[in-house]
């Protein structure tokens, strides 16, 4: 049997007049349909609990509000035989929901679901799927932990991937030409760490991001949204009496901690394709805070903890005279202040640097010479907390002999070791008439005493140390 349509029968029951049109046939239809006669007894009850709500309100509103509602009662006759025309209202009346409109409301709902409850199985099932979802959202969102643990260098997709301590990726950074910038890394070129003591980590490195093609410093903070980040801009300086154009960039960056352990300055060497360069120190909020140029390259740079204070070790290239040698500087980060120039590298024209501890300068030897190499610290590794080891490699070609400089903690040299290619190397050039010399342990024992510390003019064998 089809049904009447609900808006037809509602209409009839609030006496519109085009509705009253059909009445015969819906009072017809009533008397033989169940389903629709009990439709029918629910909206008149419905109006009815509507106009015992408007009656109260009126009572208590002053003054009093006319009601629109009229109703129509014939409570002799019974809606199954002979529905009678029950109320008429004017809705906009009724301005706030009150008990019984709401009691109504979800009974209008139970009738929807009992008529159309395919339509009503997919609406529920389709509420308590949003649902949830809207509440796994909220959980994963409110318990998930946002706070960078490590990163991951992804060099096929080339970015620096941050994670939390669950292994969760949070969010990630594109850096152009990764797998290159990576592969032969000497030295950590990004840190997790907490620069400013505020208990959240931030991401600082100095390999290309974004749109940069060459390394910059950049600081990010822990939801990934950039901090700062620096560049150093072209200059030109002077070095006794010769002028150089650079561009200086960001070669290598280590987070150093303050004195007061209240957060963390930045250190980075530059880089300009040739000497000299210099070692800057940057505060947590990207500002330059001083620079201390020398005249050579770095190459290495480590923290530590040296002569009981949280120290730089700076280790690279030394070329102020003809002969490029190895050398190493204790720098004390505080103190590098304004810009300076290093006690070795007089002829900048700058304050002499009070941020050194100590210069150490490697010595050459016949096979260097005889290939007419100079030669460099590659890298320093720390075997325990006293033992230091420095890698002395040839410059600028790698054909050459290689030594490995052991020191204790107060950096007094203890030992010398050659690597297997120097007996070979030192065959050759002897063979050729072109060194002398026994490579024997005394020939070692030579390299060690060849060791030499800046005294503030010269440079001497005693081992010495600046601005205590």
């Amino acid at each position: 049997m089809t049904h009447i349509d609900e808006h037809i029968l509602e209409l009839y029951l609030l006496g519109d007049k085009k509705a009253l049109l059909q009445k015969e046939t819906i009072e017809r239809h009533l008397s033989e349909c169940r389903g629709c006669h009990e439709l029918a007894q629910k909206m008149q009850s419905f109006y009815e609990d509507v106009k015992v709500g408007l009656d109260e309100q009126i009572e208590i509103t002053q003054p009093p509000v006319t009601s629109m509602v009229t109703i129509r009662e014939n409570a002799s006759t019974e809606l199954w035989q002979k529905p009678k025309l029950p109320i008429t209202t004017r809705w906009s009346v009724i301005e706030r929901w009150s008990p019984a409109m709401l009691k109504s409301f979800w009974l209008r709902v139970g009738n929807f679901a009992y008529h159309r409850p395919i339509t009503a199985s997919i609406f529920s099932l389709t509420m308590i799927g949003a649902m949830i979802l809207f509440i796994e959202i909220n959980m994963n969102t409110a318990f998930k932990d946002i706070r960078p643990s490590y990163f991951n260098y992804n060099t096929g997709e080339s970015k620096i991937e941050i994670y939390n301590s669950r292994n969760i990726l949070l969010w990630s950074i594109p850096s152009n030409n990764l797998a290159e910038n990576v592969k032969s890394e000497v030295m950590p070129q990004t840190y997790i760490i907490d620069l400013d003591n505020d208990g959240s980590q931030e991401v600082v490195t100095c390999l290309p991001v974004g749109s940069h093609r060459l390394s910059v410093l950049s600081v990010f903070n822990a939801d990934g949204r950039p901090r700062f980040q620096f560049d150093f801009p072209s200059e030109e300086i002077s070095f006794r009496m010769k002028k150089y154009s650079l561009k200086p960039r960001v070669s290598s960056v280590i987070p150093i901690i303050h004195s007061d352990a209240k957060g963390y300055d930045i250190v980075v060497e530059s880089v300009t394709g040739r000497s000299p360069n210099f070692i800057a120190r940057i505060s947590s909020k990207g500002e330059l805070l001083g620079k201390m140029w020398f005249c050579g390259g770095q190459n290495y740079l480590m923290a530590d903890t040296l002569f009981r204070k949280p120290l730089i070790i700076a280790a690279g290239i030394y070329d102020v005279d003809e002969e490029s040698c190895g050398i190493t500087y204790i720098v004390n980060p505080e103190k590098i202040v304004g810009e300076t120039e290093s006690q070795a590298s007089h002829g900048f024209g700058f304050p002499a640097a009070v941020c050194e501890n100590m210069i150490i300068r490697f010595p050459s030897c016949d096979m260097y010479k005889a290939l007419h190499l100079g030669q460099f610290i590659m890298r320093i590794n720390k075997h325990n907390p006293h033992v230091l080891r420095f890698d002395l490699f040839p410059y600028p070609s790698s054909d050459g002999p290689f030594f490995q400089f052991f020191s204790n903690d107060s950096l007094q040299f203890k030992e010398v070791i050659a690597l297997d290619i120097n007996s070979v190397i030192h065959s050759n050039l002897k063979s050729q008439g072109k060194i002398h010399s026994v490579l024997d342990q005394q020939y070692h024992e030579n390299l060690k005493n060849g060791i030499r510390y800046w005294n503030g003019a010269s440079w001497q064998s005693e081992w010495t140390m600046l601005n205590q």
